[in-house]
């Protein structure tokens, strides 16, 4: 911060504090009235000052034997002199006492308090300070320490001057321009000043702004499309946007050219946005940029079309529907020692679901047991040839290390399409998979997908919640 100018010229000014005795006397005639002669008597430069400024008192009292001053707050605690000089480096409201004995042994004492106002110290950021032709730019005041007034100027800006708090200035011709924010006040008088040379840089090229925001249907990425190509994004760049789910902060976690097309720009969502939320995207001007130079503006809270579909919705792939202690309603269970419909081994639990009331736990009480979870042939969702799909699921189990095969049903009742995920192993905190594959010819997935569980080496238990299906592309 460049301080240029530093004002600090309390006004000095004397209060005098006196202790004064009257007398009055009367009789028949007239009434008199008589004044003892002052006896005790201090006095302050000031009684408001600025922070690192000095106070200097006096007493005048007259036939002093001894004397006692005692200060709060100041650079000294404490003085016999007569006219003690004390300095405040901390802002405050501070007590200052004097205690005096005259030669006669009488005792007087008088507290007073003074005002140690904060110094002012200015200080301002601008939301961006490199922009095309026709931007604007926002600028904040931080300025502390109690100012009256302030003045900002803004060369090659519009306005020009300003005495708002927080202006909106507009930048119409090319160039390099200083800004500069003035603050003070009367009383007790004090100013500071900041100025920033070639604080802003104004381009010949207007902002630019995405012609289109897509969200990618598994909810896992959105893309800004722009007219014109974009320059590689500095990875920091992520965190100049901020994306609202329902209100809340999603996490961009990347920020990428798009491989395929360099008018796109790919932010990646972790964990992936839901279906049905409502969705905004805001921007603040940082280093993103066109291969022109043209600087992409600010967004403010602009609504992204939220097109995620969930196919397995309505189908009780969340595990909501059915009674806790028995199998979930529209799926079926798999034993391949014992056969179909092994209900005891996969039941609705409301312990402890990751989403909603239930999630459905699988309970593997006998070493070597491989339990299959699936849906029945008529639960068969519609999909479209040669298209990529995303399959997730949240899950977790009693103990560390246990594998669960993942695997997508295709055109038939058990003929693998996809080998899925192979083995996920599963920990005891809840976690996302997910997985993507594509469906080639089929136009429908018979059994949905299908779980197995394997280990032949312990008993545990194991629990699934919120299954999804999005189509990607």
């Amino acid at each position: 911060m460049n301080i240029l100018n530093k004002i600090r010229q309390p006004k000095a000014w004397l209060v005098a504090l006196m202790g004064m005795s009257l007398a009055v006397t009367s009789c028949d005639k007239e009434r008199e009235l008589e004044v003892t002669p002052v006896k005790f008597k201090i006095a302050a430069s000031a009684t408001v000052v600025t922070q690192g400024e000095s106070i200097v008192y006096t007493d005048s009292s007259k036939d002093v034997a001894y004397r006692s001053w005692t200060f709060e707050g100041g650079d000294i605690t404490a003085s016999e002199d007569v006219s003690p000089q004390v300095m405040y480096t901390d802002s405050g409201r501070y007590p200052v006492t004097l205690d005096v004995v005259f030669n006669d042994s009488a005792k007087e004492s008088r507290l007073i308090y003074v005002n140690i106002r904060p110094e002012i110290e200015v200080e301002f950021s601008a939301n961006r300070t490199s922009l095309g032709i026709g931007a604007a730019v926002q600028y904040t005041n931080f300025t502390t320490g109690g100012y009256d007034s302030l003045e900002w100027t803004f060369e090659g800006g519009d306005p020009a001057i300003s005495y708002e708090e927080n202006p909106l200035v507009t930048y119409s011709t090319v160039g390099n321009y200083a800004v500069s924010l003035r603050a003070w006040r009367k009383y007790p008088e004090n100013a500071d000043e900041v100025v920033r040379a070639d604080l802003i840089e104004v381009t010949e090229f207007p902002d630019i702004f995405p012609l289109e925001t897509n969200l990618r249907g598994d909810g896992g990425s959105l893309t800004l499309v722009f007219e014109t190509e974009m320059k590689t994004p500095d990875a920091s760049e992520a965190g100049n946007f901020l994306f609202l789910a329902d209100g809340a902060p999603a996490t961009i976690s990347t920020i990428e050219l798009d491989p395929n097309d360099a008018k796109n720009m790919i932010l990646t969502l972790d964990p992936p946005v839901l279906e049905g939320q409502f969705l905004t995207l805001s921007y603040t001007p940082g280093a993103l940029e066109a291969v022109n130079g043209s600087k992409v503006g600010e967004l403010d809270e602009k609504i992204v079309q939220n097109s995620i579909v969930n196919l397995f919705a309505g189908l009780n792939a969340d595990f909501e529907l059915g009674l806790e202690g028995s199998k979930p309603d529209n799926w079926g269970t798999w034993w391949p020692d014992g056969g179909a419909n092994v209900d005891d081994k996969f039941i609705l639990d409301g312990s402890d679901p990751y989403n909603g009331n239930y999630s459905v736990k699988g309970i593997y009480d006998i070493v070597g047991d491989r339990y299959i979870l699936n849906a029945p042939n008529a639960a068969a969702v519609d999909v479209e040839a040669n298209t990529t799909y995303l399959y997730s699921f949240w899950a977790k189990s009693s103990v560390d290390g246990i594998n669960l095969d993942i695997r997508t049903v295709g055109g038939s009742a058990w003929e693998e399409k996809n080998n899925g995920m192979g083995g996920v192993t599963l920990t005891t905190e809840w976690t996302y998979y997910s997985y993507t594959f594509s469906t080639d010819d089929l136009t429908e997935l018979k059994r949905r997908p299908w779980m197995q569980l394997k280990d032949d080496n312990t008993t545990f238990e194991m629990w699934i919640d919120d299954i999804k299906l999005y189509k990607v592309e």
